[in-house]
């Protein structure tokens, strides 16, 4: 009771010395690491997400010619969300499995488990990523075009969602324009984008604690299902960051 009447009082306090006299209906705040609030408007984050398409676009452009590798993207964007949820469902049934058997867990243990599932998901994608490049595919085009099909979603409906897919697509898309021959600055690029994913970790390791894990005493208040959401998010940022994954061979710009 102690350390939720700490969580209240803190949002409390925080939210109370807003000043919303004359704020946008659709501003966005985005919670960063460390507990900082950022607040811009929706104005703003539509233009994030035009640029981010933009830059993306670019990109894509340089990597595809013809119709023919638009169609091949489509398949690949099917693909792309489909991997990402099958594995999420699959270690998801895997937690419910430990939440059964454990209905009481510390803060360490918590962490620990979440971070087996990340690498779970993790591995399944990295494996599909493989199988794909070893018959001779290239999984950067359909992951980029699915998450500029979510950011554009987002931004023109769900404006406060935005910035989890448009600043990481972004950062990504960036690397792939800008990217350099040199590998030191390819790992550069690689952190650069990895640092903007953090804007998606956050709120998906908040999902997870708030509805998935065990609460003793209370357990109708906790729904180890939800775990696939956060888990859904984990898996399209790997997918995403795996473009920019530093490689011996790289395709053409």
């Amino acid at each position: 009771m102690a350390h939720h009447a700490e969580i209240s009082l803190g949002l409390a306090r925080d939210f109370g010395s807003l000043d919303i006299a004359d704020d946008d209906a659709g501003a966005v705040f985005l919670t960063l690491p460390g507990g900082t609030l950022l607040r811009y408007s929706s104005g703003v984050a539509l233009l994030v997400a035009l640029v981010a398409v933009g830059v993306a676009g670019l990109s894509l452009g340089r990597r595809g010619d013809g119709g023919d590798m638009w169609r091949a993207d489509l398949v690949g964007v099917g693909r792309v969300f489909g991997v990402a949820l099958a594995g999420s469902l699959i270690v998801m049934v895997g937690w419910m499995g430990v939440f059964s058997l454990r209905s009481a867990m510390g803060m360490v243990e918590i962490y620990l488990w979440l971070a087996l599932m990340v690498l779970l998901v993790g591995a399944m994608w990295v494996s599909d990523d493989r199988m794909m490049r070893t018959k001779g595919k290239d999984p950067t085009r359909p992951t980029l075009v699915a998450w500029v099909v979510l950011a554009t979603l987002t931004a023109l409906w769900l404006p406060e969602w935005s910035p989890l897919f448009t600043l990481p697509l972004l950062a990504t898309a960036l690397v792939l324009v800008f990217r350099p021959r040199s590998d030191i600055w390819r790992l550069v690029g690689f952190g650069f984008a990895a640092l903007m994913t953090l804007v998606v970790l956050v709120p998906a390791v908040d999902l997870f604690h708030v509805f998935a894990t065990p609460r003793p005493g209370n357990p109708g208040s906790s729904f180890p299902m939800a775990a696939v959401v956060p888990l859904l998010l984990v898996a399209l940022t790997i997918g995403l960051l795996g473009t920019i994954w530093p490689r011996e061979s790289e395709p053409p710009n």
